[in-house]
Parts: C-alpha cells; structure tokens; sequence
C-alpha cells in the first residue's frame, strides 16, 4: 500500500527515534552493525527511509537500494525519482547486487555465492536493503559476510507482520542480536478502509475467519467490500477487465492461498481479459504471464546467453509479456528419451510433446520460451508421467547408477517453461508488490479459527494481512452471513 509523494511531511515521534538511531548509527565507527527499520504497512517505512537516504547522500558515501524482487525494486525506484534521490549503482535484486547464482531445487531457488560475491560491495559504503521479511538465513548471512570486509553499512527495511521466507518460522532479519534496531508502531498514514482492514487484521481486532456480507465502506481513500462468491467473481472479471482495457495489469489482481484455487480461478480470470479467446488457446499475444519456478536453459532457444544466469534464463516472479505465440513440437530424443518401451511405459505413442513456443518480453530482455504444456492437457499428463517414470528409474538406479538418469531427467523437466497468468496469483508470490485493486479469494480465510492450532491461527493472520496490504485503493473479500457483521462494521470505521 505504497502511496506517493510526501516530500514535505513532518516525522512523527517514532520517525524521529528512528532517524536520531540512524544518524548515531551513520557516525559510528564499526559498520559491522547491520540498521534494522521496521514497521507495519502504513507506519511511513518508505517515507523515512527516503529521508534516511539523502542523509546518506549528504555524507558523500556510495550507496545504493535493492529488494528480493524485481516488483519490489520497482517500487522503490519510482520512490527514489519522486523524491529526486539518484543512488550510485543502480537499484537491482539483492542477487544481482551480490552476484549470486540461482540454483533450481525442486519449485524453490536456492542462491549460491560465486567468485564474484566475496567482492561485490568492494566499492559501496551503503545498502538498503527493501521487503527485508523475504530475506531468507542463506540469503542474510552471505549479505552479512560481504559486508564485513569492506566495511560496507547494511540497512533492512520491513514488515515483520508479513510472512516469512518459505521453510522458516519467522523473518530472520528481525532475529539478529547484533544489529541496530528502529520500529515504526504508529499508523501515520491517514487510515482510508483498505488500511484500517489491514490493521484490524494484524492486530487482532478483527479474526482472520471468513467475514460477513457488508455493504461496501467507501471513502476518498478507497474502499472494502465483503460480497458473496458470485458477486465477488464478477466484481473481479470487471477490474481486470478494466485493468486490461487500460494497458495496466497492476490496476487489478485476484489473490489466493493454494495452487489449487489459483488453477479453479484462472479461466474466469483469462475469459475477463480476453473474452472467447481464453478458451481457445492456452496462451495469447499480449498477455501478461508470471514464471513460477526458475526458467532454465534448456526451456529457451536463446540459449542462457542471455539470462540472468548460464543456466537460470528467468527467475521465479518474474513478470513477462507475450510478443507472439506458435505450435512446437517437442521431441524428447534430444533430451536422451527414446526407446519405445520406455515411451510406453510413460503412456506416450511417440516421443513427442505438443506445445507452445512464446516469445515474451521482460524490459529490455527478450526471450523464446518452449512452454510447459497446460494443466489438464493430454500433453501435460503425459509430459508429468513420463518425468514421475524417469525419476522411478532414477532412484531404482541406486546412487552410482543413478546419476545420469537424473541428469536425464532434470534436462527433461527443465525443457519447458512454468509460467501463468498474472492476474492470479498467491499471497506468497504478491509479497513486495502493490495493485490498485485486490480481489481476496475465499481459501485466504479459513471457516473458523478455533479448529487450527496455534501456529496456523498465526500464520492465516499474515497470509490475510499480507493480501489485504497489497492493494493501495480497494479489496473485496467472499463473506457468506451477516453474523458479526456490526462488529466488523464497527472496527472498519474505526470506531471499535
């Protein structure tokens, strides 16, 4: 829930704190000690790191801001250009700064550090270091580690009511027992219905559970709505209908928990964008898409010379948009499949996957990209059959024989390309983005809280906080009664 400009406001008492900690922490001699600011959405974390920043500036150090991901480092420098702020080295990824290689693992990336690592902030005095909560333990200690040496300054910025990295409990930036620490607590920003749901949220006033039927609270500021299912999915189609229609895909996305409500919802959202057209081909020229998991090598034409790595072509979360689209007929001998037994087996007649070839666009780097085929295809059954057989094989192949055989099978599931419609996304991969308007779907709030243990109760809390924050104008949740309906009323007006 970004908002911009704020060029002449006043700090409040908890910004100042903070600013006086970072200008005492700016003058110390041992820059080992990493800044860490934290506050909650609408505690004005942006607003003070800016001035923070040209404080910076005005000390003559090289500095310069990055984020986890390419969405966040977006957001940041459109903050920096309206605040007039010009860093040294230009905003990236925090692995691109820290000239990390990717490694795929499953559907997770995992960063190694490379010869280039131990010296990639030989030259700057300062790091900012945006979305700190998505900053994982592998992450934190190489960015630690390459700091020391150059006596190269650290500052983190977060959410710690966000969710944390996936595989930890909690946000390990906000663990550090060596660090300077500022916390934002006071809600500065004028609390418009979208960030006073958010705060309910976190805060507990409001629970976590699915919520009752309201008329919508509208306001100068924006506006929430609780609608039932079908007003709710209409509601939707109409703003990425109008997203679309403006050439702006961030003005409107539908946000879930689970893969499986992701997958239910995407035809609605693809018929929305593209009317008739959305089920007659899986993908369409101008279409904006989300890469899933890391695109490797292989799923290119390109090669990975142009990539972000040899053998990472794209990231996860990277944002594309289709160019053009064409048939491809994908034989797997070239990636050491053949034999009819073994095609048999997998259930295939011939070695051989029908799908698309997408040329897409991500800034200035373009791609060919060999896509995964549909879920629910007869080419994707097929294609997910034949990798479960290779794996089999694989593992009864023991450790020593069984090396090539994975070598065989990873250069098989690494020929396509995941990638999905962006206008659905989970919460998880929302995380340092903002939209106009979010559409909550309905798995994000459990039925009732009192059946999850209390770690789940925990966790529904951030999933929900974190959806809700995402929007800068209006959410819309699924409601199904009126029961709690006054109190929940009550709170968004902030009267409770």
């Amino acid at each position: 829930m970004t908002s911009f400009p704020y060029a002449e406001l006043s700090l409040t008492e908890d910004q100042n704190k903070a600013a006086e900690a970072f200008s005492d922490w700016l003058q110390q001699k041992d820059a080992s000690l990493p800044f860490v600011l934290s506050g909650y959405a609408g505690s004005g974390k942006t607003f003070l790191s800016m001035r923070l920043l040209r404080q910076v500036e005005s000390s003559g150090l090289c500095w310069t801001v990055v984020a986890p991901t390419h969405k966040a480092v977006g957001v940041l420098r459109q903050a920096l250009n309206l605040e007039g702020l010009q860093p040294t080295w230009y905003p990236s990824t925090i692995h691109r700064l820290l000239r990390l290689k990717l490694k795929r693992q499953g559907d997770r990336e995992l960063c190694e550090s490379t010869e280039q690592t131990a010296a990639a902030l030989e030259h700057l005095g300062l790091v900012l270091v945006d979305e700190a909560s998505m900053v994982d333990s592998s992450l934190l200690s190489i960015a630690l580690q390459c700091a020391h040496p150059f006596k190269t300054r650290l500052v983190f910025v977060g959410d710690p009511a966000q969710l944390p990295p996936v595989g930890e409990s909690e946000s390990p930036v906000f663990g550090m027992k060596r660090a300077v620490s500022a916390c934002l607590r006071e809600v500065v920003r004028h609390q418009g219905p979208v960030l006073q749901l958010a705060s309910c949220l976190r805060d507990g006033r409001l629970p976590c559970e699915v919520p009752p039927l309201l008329p919508p609270l509208r306001s100068d500021l924006g506006q929430v709505g609780v609608l039932n299912r079908g007003d709710w999915l209409s509601r939707a189609q109409e703003g990425l209908r109008q997203a679309a229609a403006s050439d702006n895909p961030d003005a409107a996305r539908i946000l879930c928990y689970t893969n499986r409500r992701l997958e239910a919802l995407v035809p609605h959202a693809r018929r929305a964008i593209h009317g008739e057209m959305a089920d007659q081909m899986a993908v369409l020229p101008g279409e904006v898409l989300i890469t899933r998991t890391a695109v490797m090598a292989p799923a290119s034409s390109d090669g990975g010379e142009t990539g972000e790595e040899p053998d990472l072509v794209l990231g996860s979360n990277r944002e594309l948009v289709v160019e053009d689209v064409s048939p491809e007929r994908c034989d797997l001998a070239e990636f050491g499949v053949a034999g009819e037994a073994q095609m048999s087996l997998a259930g295939l007649g011939a070695p051989v996957i029908e799908t698309l070839n997408a040329k897409v666009r991500s800034g200035e780097l373009e791609l060919n990209l060999r896509l995964q085929p549909p879920s629910g295809s007869q080419a994707r059954e097929h294609l997910d059959a034949l990798l479960k057989r290779l794996a089999q094989d694989a593992r009864n192949a023991g450790k020593r024989g069984g090396r090539p055989l994975w070598r065989r099978y990873f250069l098989v599931r690494d020929a396509f390309a995941s990638l999905g419609p962006a206008a659905v996304l989970t919460v998880h991969r929302s995380q340092g983005s903002s939209f106009g308007e979010v559409f909550v779907a309905d798995d994000v709030f459990p039925r009732s809280l009192d059946r999850l243990a209390p770690d789940r109760r925990v966790f529904h809390q951030q999933l929900a906080y974190v959806a809700v924050s995402r929007a800068r104008h209006g959410v819309y949740l699924v409601g199904d009664s009126q029961r709690n309906a006054a109190s929940w009323s009550k709170a968004l007006r902030g009267m409770g």
